[in-house]
């Protein structure tokens, strides 16, 4: 045998994640010689199986061009350098990247909003600039900020910064921050609060957001705030759940987590969406400081298989609001507990696909 031949032999093995067909979701990884790193490799293969692919997804927004073209502005290489770390990744950080980011597509997009609604109706411009020099706001940046941690520290998967990447194409998974009320690609599946929808291409949705008449109070970007109070409903009777209140002042906010098939095989398109900033910004908390009993409930609810791409609606209530914090760089209400919603009207619920 040539030595380049022994050399490769020694280097790497080719580890099939998903079925036969899943040729793209085949890669080439470092091959464990000590048994209980190999025994770590195998349960991440079958706790979340995808973070072996071809391509990992490039992490932060494609933004629309002239010509309707989006160009990723910030992706991520390859996990090969760091196999070994993500072989060792705990399970709870296993089963948060499978319940909400693993996607059978070789590439993801994430896509935060640009179109938040004043209360007064008008558009706020985005005022936090992403590495490419475009913006988007606040409380999305710092989401994106920690997904990009999990995904470098814990998983092992380095992020790269790029001025420009491979566009964003419906054959690639797509993940969207926000609600209708400011992000676009989210309002062609949940709609507007004025106006939920609960019906898209690809299935009907359990819940959407809606809106009522009378407004909350938060402190958010430095200032008072006080738009309309948007809730969770239900599409069966249009049931709702609101956040709490005081003296007219916000103290919870809600997540809603959508998974649905893209529009092309293989994909998937994630939504983390919720009623108010407080509740977007909650969606950090999905990789870092939510209960591993949460997640393990989710699963359970969902009955979720390895390596699968469960496709499901779950709601997540965030409280203990904290202002002013010195880690905050936003000077808004951020929530400091997140929790799974299982009450049996506003339970996670699969799609019907």
């Amino acid at each position: 045998m040539s030595p380049a031949k022994k050399t490769a032999k020694k280097q790497a093995v080719s580890t099939k994640i998903f079925d036969e067909s899943s040729v793209q979701l085949l890669r080439t990884v470092e091959k464990p010689e000590d048994p209980e790193r190999r025994a770590a490799m195998q349960l991440l293969i079958n706790v979340a199986g995808g973070v072996f692919v071809t391509k990992v997804a490039p992490l932060l927004p494609p933004y629309p061009k002239e010509d309707g073209s989006r160009s990723t502005l910030v992706g991520l290489k390859s996990v090969a350098p760091d196999t070994g770390k993500s072989a060792m990744a705990d399970p709870k950080s296993l089963l948060s990247y499978q319940l909400f980011l693993l996607a059978q597509s070789p590439v993801n997009d994430f896509l935060p909003p640009q179109h938040w609604k004043h209360p007064d109706g008008g558009i706020s411009p985005p005022d936090i600039v992403l590495p490419s020099g475009q913006k988007t706001y606040g409380h999305e940046s710092e989401v994106l900020k920690k997904i990009s941690t999990f995904l470098t520290g814990t998983l092992g998967i380095e992020w790269i910064g790029a001025d420009s990447g491979p566009k964003a194409s419906i054959e690639h998974a797509t993940i969207l921050l926000g609600s209708g009320a400011s992000n676009q690609e989210t309002e062609q599946i949940l709609g507007i609060p004025e106006s939920p929808r609960f019906t898209n291409s690809v299935c009907q949705l359990h819940y959407s957001i809606g809106q009522e008449s009378t407004r909350l109070r938060r402190w958010q970007y430095g200032k008072w705030t006080e738009p309309f109070t948007h809730t969770v409903c239900r599409r069966e009777d249009h049931k709702i759940l609101r956040p709490d209140s005081r003296a007219g002042e916000q103290t919870s906010d809600y997540l809603l987590v959508t998974r649905l098939p893209g529009e092309k095989p293989r994909t998937t398109t994630t939504i983390l969406a919720g009623l108010h900033g407080p509740g977007t910004r909650s969606a950090e908390r999905l990789f870092t400081s939510i209960r591993f009993r949460d997640l393990l409930q989710l699963g359970e609810i969902l009955n979720l298989k390895p390596t699968e791409v469960p496709h499901y609606q779950a709601v997540f209530k965030c409280t203990d609001f904290q202002r002013h914090l010195d880690e905050d760089p936003t000077d808004s209400d951020v929530a400091t507990n997140l929790e799974l919603v299982t009450s049996y009207e506003f339970r996670p619920r699969r799609l019907d696909l």
